[in-house]
């Protein structure tokens, strides 16, 4: 079902087999992809051990229960499928604030294709849902909810990962409900485990996604 990855590989390995020297837009390109690759991983795992650093020097410590159990996976599964359905429902719509958000989706995804693949994909949507959900739900929304009610502290928190994902003023209002939607699980299930798995999950499906159709586009 992923043929577009592979493609691309083989591609590359054919290349590499009749030519010693690659194209110059090829060396760019996987530059560009390998930089971009390492810069996001780097800034995900940063965020994740600032949220633990935060977290162990809170008296009581941050973060607490996981909340690991057969039932979270089943519902991290269930709760990633209205989301998935929202992006399918979205790139629909043929709007000029879709359109722009759809051309910066692209737009990161074509190095990173070209250098990491299916697994690079697999990789930043892991460290992106481990650091980005320990940082805004696991101590932010927490550290808040310590002070305010939880509603209060569920609202904040999912208004500053919006702003922090600002790219369109479009993307930042998606982002912000996409962070009240993965407050809201932690704020119901008690633990990390679900809006992690949920954050990982709809990330690899969704650069999935946008990277097969940016593959077709192109194959046409």
């Amino acid at each position: 079902m992923l043929s577009f990855t592979s493609g691309h590989i083989s591609m590359d390995a054919t290349s590499r087999s009749e030519s010693d020297s690659a194209p110059p837009e090829h060396e760019e390109s996987e530059f560009a992809g390998k930089q971009l690759f390492i810069t996001g991983l780097l800034f995900e795992v940063m965020l994740a051990l600032t949220a633990i650093a935060w977290a162990a020097w809170r008296e009581p410590p941050l973060l607490g229960d996981i909340g690991w159990s057969v039932d979270a996976l089943g519902m991290s599964i269930g709760a990633t499928l209205p989301l998935i359905a929202a992006l399918l429902l979205m790139v629909r719509v043929e709007a000029p604030w879709m359109q722009e958000i759809e051309e910066h989706v692209r737009s990161f995804l074509a190095p990173l294709l070209r250098y990491g693949g299916l697994p690079g994909m697999a990789l930043l949507a892991i460290a992106a849902g481990v650091g980005e959900e320990l940082l805004f739900r696991g101590v932010l929304q927490a550290e808040l909810a310590m002070l305010w009610e939880p509603w209060s502290a569920l609202v904040v928190a999912s208004i500053v990962f919006g702003l922090c994902h600002w790219i369109t003023p479009a993307y930042a209002i998606i982002a912000t409900i996409m962070g009240a939607y993965l407050g809201g699980l932690y704020w119901y299930t008690g633990g990390l485990l679900v809006p992690v798995l949920v954050h990982t999950l709809y990330d690899f499906v969704a650069f999935v996604y946008f990277a097969k159709t940016q593959s077709s586009a192109q194959s046409a």
